[in-house]
């Protein structure tokens, strides 16, 4: 089965690098057309499709969700665009309300789990040591505020660095905070600010800009959020192995595992690697990944990737003495998860105490997965015009909980 791209929609009128993803038509578009927006990479690989078996739970589609509305009408009613359930190696429950099957949506931060799964294979085999300072591998990074850091503490989003992202001021629409100038260096930000000037395109390399940024304190202090550190993984994949991000990913995961699809990585106009957002893949192939982490691996792989003890140091990385705000949340979300919220670990935005991960990315994404109960839940959305996304993030743990 040879995967055939449909063709890009036609792009509508008035999309833009300021207005991408805030939501609303321009986004609706964006998140299925990335690379008619921005440069991409492909990254496909030799092992044949796996082909999943579908078995339909009615269960699944009539899990209430709220008093009086189903995960089936909310599926239905809200922005989501696709949503795979995947319980014991079979399709457990599809919909794709706004979107096609083949279509490759962009995955935003869920991208960063692709990150963490190359870094812990490169850890495992002993090409990667995490408690190295990140600047004893880059000699770029050696008087800059990662010095000193370990390449851990990167991972744990612990690295003290001064771009800060979740949760401060400017930081995707203010053209002189460094997490927007870390994105216009990508090319995901205007380098005007949106002020309609002629781009210079005079953007200073995203490695170069990475490499002056500030400490803003010792690392292993708090959690940060902030998408710098994974890309400072991925500089340190390129190192340690010699050759591109894209093709590591290429020789570690698409070399090994039956995807549908090429996957699409952004990169910069010089070519430095969206890592922490641009992948864009179909929702089942989002579901294969997943699918990694579970005893249905074998479906999708004929040899094991991410192997027992890979799997545990993630559900066993996190750190609640991290999280000094943890218990502030949203309702729904520590109505599902608990408060304070479960940790993050090594990327993953949750790691729950019966083992369950899940990763979430802007605009309604996410990847769910559960490995003692042996399910997947990959989703995909799109920001409505008011900015709102879909409340799958909850919705997913819910579901975990009703099927056992």
């Amino acid at each position: 089965m040879t995967y055939r791209p449909p063709a890009p929609d036609p792009r509508p009128t008035g999309v833009t690098l300021t207005n991408w993803d805030l939501g609303g038509g321009p986004s609706s578009w964006a998140y299925l057309n990335a690379g008619e927006l921005f440069p991409t990479v492909e990254i496909g690989g030799a092992h044949p499709v796996a082909v999943l078996p579908e078995d339909e739970q009615p269960e699944i589609a009539g899990l209430a969700v709220e008093p009086g509305l189903t995960l089936d009408e909310y599926v239905t009613s809200g922005p989501v665009d696709g949503i795979v359930v995947v319980k014991e190696g079979c399709i457990a429950y599809e919909r794709y309300p706004r979107m096609r099957p083949d279509q490759r949506h962009l995955l935003m931060s869920v991208s960063k789990a692709f990150v963490s799964a190359v870094v812990g294979i490169l850890e495992q085999r002993g090409a990667l040591y995490l408690g190295r300072p990140v600047d004893a591998v880059i000699d770029d990074l050696r008087h800059s505020g990662w010095a000193g850091a370990s390449a851990g503490s990167v991972l744990a989003m612990a690295s003290g660095i001064d771009c800060p992202e979740v949760g401060s001021p400017g930081s995707y629409d203010d053209p002189a905070h460094p997490f927007y100038r870390f994105e216009a260096s990508l090319g995901w930000r205007p380098s005007d600010g949106g002020s309609g000037a002629p781009d210079s395109g005079l953007r200073p390399s995203t490695y170069e800009f990475v490499s002056r940024l500030r400490a803003a304190r010792p690392p292993d202090q708090v959690y940060e959020y902030t998408s710098v550190n994974t890309f400072v993984l991925s500089w340190l994949v390129e190192r340690v192995t010699g050759a591109r991000f894209h093709d590591v990913l290429a020789r570690e995961l698409w070399d090994h595992v039956g995807f549908e699809a090429p996957a699409q990585l952004c990169v910069s106009p010089a070519g430095a690697p969206v890592s922490h957002g641009g992948l864009s893949m179909t929702v089942r192939d989002v579901a294969r990944f997943g699918m990694l982490f579970t005893p249905s691996a074998g479906v999708i792989s004929d040899a094991p990737i991410i192997g027992g003890d890979h799997l545990r140091r993630i559900q066993e990385g996190g750190r609640h003495e991290l999280h000094p705000d943890g218990a502030r949340a949203p309702a729904h979300l520590t109505a599902a998860y608990g408060s304070p919220l479960p940790p993050a670990s090594r990327q993953w935005d949750h790691v729950i105490e019966d083992g369950d991960l899940f990763k979430g990315g802007f605009g309604g994404q996410g990847l769910y997965v559960s490995p003692a109960r042996d399910l997947v839940v990959a989703f995909t959305g799109t920001p409505q015009e008011d900015g709102s996304v879909n409340l799958l993030r909850s919705y997913c743990r819910r579901l975990a909980r009703a099927l056992g």
